[in-house]
Parts: C-alpha cells; sequence; structure tokens
C-alpha cells in the first residue's frame, strides 16, 4: 500500500506542468532570450511579439542592424517618418559591396557578406573539419578543395577591381546622425580615394573609424592612378590625409588594418596582365610612408585609441613624432612594425625601437596600453606595455625570443618610475602553428583591438589548409 502511494505521488508530480517563465530569476530569463539571439534560428525575429519583456531583448537585437540592398534606396526615404535629430546615441554606417557570383568561382574560401555582430566572428578557435572537398574546379584553379592555382589578376578585379560611388559634392548632404564608419575586409573592393574623402568631409559627427582595406596592388587602377585625389586634397588643406582620406577633426578613435592574402601576393608578379604600381609624376602616392606618418601622429594628438597595422612602420612614426608635445588623451597605441618579422638579425635595431618608444611613452600621461608587433604565416611576435593600478608590464610574446637590452630596460623603468609604479618583465613563447597574420593576432594575445573580430575569424578561415602553404 505505501508502495502504492509513493508511486502516485511521484506521477502527480511529473504531471504538474511546467515551470512557468515568470518563476524563473530575471538574470537567467535575459540569458536565455540572449541564447535565442545568439542561434537566430528560422523566425527567430517573430518571438519579439510574445511579450514586452521578449521585444526589449530580441527586438531591439533585430533592428540593431538595417541592410539596405540597391532595390531599397528609391523608398528608404518613405521608411522615415521624421527628421532624426539625437546627437547622443551612437550611429554605425557600414559601406559592403558583393556579389554573390564571386564565390562560385576563383574566389571560394573568400568569405564576402558576414555581419559584424555574426556569432561565430568572436570564437579564438577554429573548428575542425570545414574544409570544402566538394571544391573541385579546375577551370578556377581547385583541385580536391584545394587551391591549386591563383586568379589571375584579371580575375581579381572582380573582387578588388576600383569602385566608384559616383557621390558629387553638391548632392551629398552633411550628416550628423553617424558616429562611426566602418569598412570591413570583405569589403575588398578599392574605394577611389575622393569618394571616401568626401564620405569622411560630410560626416559632422564621426568620432569612430574602421577602416581594413586591401593591399593596393591587387587593384588595377589604370596608368592615371589616383592622380584626382591630389586636386581634392589641395581643397581641404585643414585635414590630415592618410592613403587619400582626410581624418576628421571630430575623431577620437582610429583602428586600420591594411589587409593581404600571402598566396596571392606570391603568385602576383608571375601574371602576365599583372600591372605593378609604377611612381608617375601625376600619380598620388597614397603610401607614402612620410606623409601618413606625420598625419597620423598629428591626429594621434586628439584620438584616445589608435591602431595602424601593415601601413607605417612603429619607427616612422615615432620618428614624425615632435619632441615637445604631449599626447593629453591617447590611452590606446598599436603599431606594426617591419624590424620584428626578421627575428634576431635585427635584434639592436628592435631593441633601439623599444627604448624610442619608451621615451615617446613618457609624453603619454593617460597611456595604459602600447603594442609593438607583426604577423605573418610561420611567425608572429609582439611587444607589450600594460599599466595597472599598482604595476607595469612589458612582455615580449613570439614565436621566436628576443634580449631586451639594459638600455631598453632602463628606459621602461623609467616610464614605470614616472607613475610610482613597479617595472615586471616577462617572456613567452608561442607554440601554436601560425598559419597567416589572423591566427598571428589570436596566439599573440594583443592587449586591444586591431581589427573588427568578424574579420580576424574570416582570416583565419580563409587561410586554412585548403590554401597552399597553410601549414608552412
Amino acid at each position: 500500500m505505501a508502495d502504492q502511494t509513493t508511486q502516485l505521488y511521484r506521477m502527480r508530480l511529473r504531471s504538474s506542468g511546467c515551470l512557468r517563465w515568470s518563476y524563473l530569476p530575471q538574470d537567467m530569463r535575459r540569458e536565455i532570450l540572449n541564447t535565442i539571439v545568439d542561434q537566430r534560428n528560422p523566425r527567430w525575429s517573430a518571438l519579439a511579439s510574445v511579450s514586452k519583456e521578449w521585444h526589449s531583448v530580441i527586438g531591439t537585437q533585430n533592428m540593431a542592424k538595417l541592410t539596405l540592398g540597391y532595390s531599397c534606396l528609391e523608398d528608404f526615404d518613405q521608411a522615415v517618418l521624421s527628421e532624426y535629430k539625437c546627437t547622443l546615441c551612437p550611429l554605425t554606417l557600414e559601406l559592403n559591396a558583393t556579389s554573390a557570383s564571386n564565390s562560385k568561382h576563383w574566389f571560394k574560401n573568400f568569405r564576402l557578406n558576414d555581419g559584424h555582430d555574426t556569432p561565430h566572428g568572436h570564437d579564438s578557435v577554429i573548428p575542425v573539419g570545414v574544409m570544402h572537398n566538394g571544391w573541385h574546379d579546375p577551370k578556377h584553379g581547385w583541385v580536391n578543395g584545394v587551391q591549386a592555382k591563383p586568379p589571375p589578376f584579371q580575375a581579381m578585379q572582380r573582387v578588388f577591381g576600383l569602385l566608384t560611388l559616383k557621390l558629387s559634392p553638391k548632392g551629398l548632404p552633411n550628416v550628423n546622425a553617424v558616429t562611426r564608419l566602418m569598412i570591413r575586409r570583405q569589403f575588398r573592393h578599392c574605394l577611389v580615394p575622393s569618394q571616401l574623402a568626401l564620405i569622411l568631409s560630410k560626416s559632422d559627427r564621426l568620432a569612430d573609424i574602421i577602416y581594413e582595406p586591401w593591399s593596393q596592388e591587387y587593384t588595377d587602377t589604370g596608368p592615371w592612378g589616383f592622380w584626382e585625389a591630389r586636386e581634392f586634397s589641395a581643397c581641404n588643406p585643414d585635414n590630415e590625409w592618410v592613403i587619400g582620406m582626410p581624418l576628421p577633426k571630430t575623431l577620437k578613435r582610429l583602428i586600420f588594418i591594411r589587409d593581404f592574402n600571402q598566396y596571392l601576393s606570391e603568385n602576383l608578379k608571375q601574371d602576365s596582365d599583372y600591372i605593378p604600381h609604377i611612381s608617375y609624376p601625376w600619380r598620388l602616392p597614397l603610401d607614402d610612408t612620410p606623409s601618413n606618418s606625420k598625419n597620423l601622429v598629428e591626429t594621434s594628438f586628439r584620438l584616445d585609441e589608435l591602431s595602424v597595422s601593415f601601413l607605417i612602420n612603429a619607427d616612422d612614426f615615432f620618428a614624425a613624432c615632435q619632441k615637445e608635445r604631449t599626447w593629453r588623451h591617447l590611452q590606446s597605441l598599436a603599431l606594426t612594425s617591419h624590424l620584428l618579422q626578421f627575428g634576431m638579425s635585427q635584434e639592436k635595431a628592435i631593441n633601439y625601437l623599444l627604448t624610442a618608444a619608451a621615451k615617446h611613452v613618457l609624453r603619454m600621461p593617460r597611456l595604459t596600453t602600447l603594442v609593438l608587433w607583426h604577423g605573418s604565416r610561420g611567425k608572429a611576435c609582439a611587444f607589450i606595455y600594460t599599466k595597472v593600478e599598482h604595476y607595469a608590464h612589458v612582455t615580449w610574446r613570439g614565436t621566436w625570443d628576443i634580449e631586451i637590452s639594459q638600455q631598453a630596460l632602463k628606459a621602461w623603468e623609467d616610464v614605470a618610475k614616472h607613475h610610482s609604479l613597479e617595472l615586471r618583465v616577462r617572456h613567452e613563447h608561442i607554440q601554436e602553428t601560425i598559419k597567416s597574420h589572423g591566427d598571428a593576432i589570436v596566439h599573440l594575445n594583443l592587449t586591444c583591438q586591431v581589427i573588427e573580430p568578424t574579420s580576424l575569424w574570416q582570416i583565419r578561415m580563409e587561410h586554412l589548409e585548403c590554401v597552399p602553404g597553410a601549414l608552412a
């Protein structure tokens, strides 16, 4: 009888119904809703209509990004009910250009249209077994999932070719709503400099730029190059110009990385149709290192955060600095240096760079992070300075080590003493295989942002085993 009573009691417990949503703790409910947003299963956005609570999370995330195609632009003005006048909220404008057919031919491994908020873009681990053995298209250089032949230079123009937006100064109004401009690596096309300059000149409240252009060697700019940008820059002498674009006076944060693909670069000059960049008298040298270094230094005095990778070298940046000026706002600085790609053969020059960097950091009272780094297939290294409450740390992390000279260490001890801190020095060796500069960024564990997370994930995905030499 007792056994029957116990069994009946258990049955009642099992059939008592599901736990009510309202009984769950608020933090748990919020975590469940955020998981729904992250997974983005089919019709996930419709769940915003369940309740006000669900709408506050799901609805907000669903409308956080508005993607406009060409067919939307004509009627878009009808969707705006009133003029946007808010001067407090941030608003990001992202430019992207892609064609679905690009991934069907030569560029099967290219990531072309990933959202900047894609969940896997924040993953540090690239999943094993994502190779596409079905990519068998010998006509376009793919054999059993491996890129056996690089794309011709002319075929590269479909992805990296020059892009003109056909904007006119009179037809483009001034905009005060946009606070951040983002042009990620998946844009790939080379923007005509004067067109980009026009967009920046019309953005009155722009405080943040994330720009990830590709090496100009992949683009056929024609024999005239970017001569038209010279005239535009002459009309706007008050701005600092970097690779043909004016940096607004309102700017507070700049993250710039010039992307590249070693496999494409190594095979480019073997192409008979390749048109190298020739220095003509009428050509605007967008990659002019002294000019870019000088203008970036000038801009850095009003920035809170600056990261520039693979455009200028750290030694050129510090050489362009004026000794008597102080960076009153700069909190984070990241630069690449070509010296760091040569290993111990450049140890003397590297120590000179570290010493010079320390002397300039003394005039950056708010700086908490300095990163000098370089990375490519097979090698990576970084010198990292961080300032915390009680200590200042300098860390050398890489696939190879260096003996930091006494002069360089003394210079960094002076930095620590300037802030009444103790200096701690660490050397850390990287054991992981470096297949690309994306892997280098991840395993160097840099203390500041040098690229958008989704862009970093794309680089690592594109440099997997399907690319010859990826494991070298």
